[in-house]
């Protein structure tokens, strides 16, 4: 089983992400925020059907997870400088909770490749 962990990706990271994701999407940084925002969306409303709240809730870590690339700055500046519910920011901070578990496994699936298992990506 891959270990999901909980540290922070750095913003290079971050970058090297968005730029991934951007040209996967050929459609730039906001299509790739939206797709990460409604897989999160679509997961929650799989494991808690009908709780919307929740899956606006994911929807939102999605959209949110790559202002740090960006913005070029450490995700905890940009929390700083908006409110966001305990939920969203212990996910997009340390991969925590439910909706952080839900990212880490969307970042996985970005970065895996045809044929590897999710462990090896």
């Amino acid at each position: 089983m891959t270990d999901l962990g909980t540290r922070t990706p750095s913003v290079a990271d971050r970058t090297s992400r968005l730029r991934t994701v951007a040209l996967i999407l050929a459609g730039g940084w906001l299509l790739a925020t939206i797709a990460i925002g409604k897989l999160l969306e679509l997961m929650t409303m799989y494991v808690r059907p009908g709780d919307s709240a929740s899956a606006d809730i994911a929807f939102t870590v999605g959209i949110m997870s790559l202002m740090d690339a960006l913005f070029s700055m450490p995700m905890q500046d940009i929390l700083e400088k908006v409110e966001a519910a305990d939920e969203v920011r212990a996910a997009l901070l340390g991969r925590a909770g439910e909706f952080g578990i839900m990212l880490k496994v969307a970042e996985l699936l970005e970065g895996a490749q045809g044929g590897r298992p999710l462990s090896a990506a």
